[in-house]
């Protein structure tokens, strides 16, 4: 389990996954978090990995890079291996 910060400031305990996500046509890796949402929820931190931003006065999903800059980090403690 993992605590993380959600975008209203709360802190929850949850699983972290990697999986494969797809944004337009653009597949690659991306940790995915299990939390009861009432919709799916895809962070900041998928898209960039996938070259896009969302464009806060559009709310569009934008490019930002090409394809393939997939860069991946975790902090993994010797007791979790």
């Amino acid at each position: 389990m993992r605590r993380l910060t959600l975008a209203d400031k709360r802190e929850v305990e949850v699983s972290v996954f990697l999986a494969e996500v797809e944004v337009k046509g653009r597949k690659g890796p991306a940790f995915v978090a299990e939390l009861e949402t009432p919709k799916p929820l895809l962070g900041v931190y998928a898209l960039e990995t996938l070259g896009f931003k969302v464009n806060p006065r559009t709310g569009e999903i934008e490019e930002i890079s090409p394809e393939g800059g997939y860069l991946l980090t975790a902090e993994v403690s010797e007791d979790e291996c």
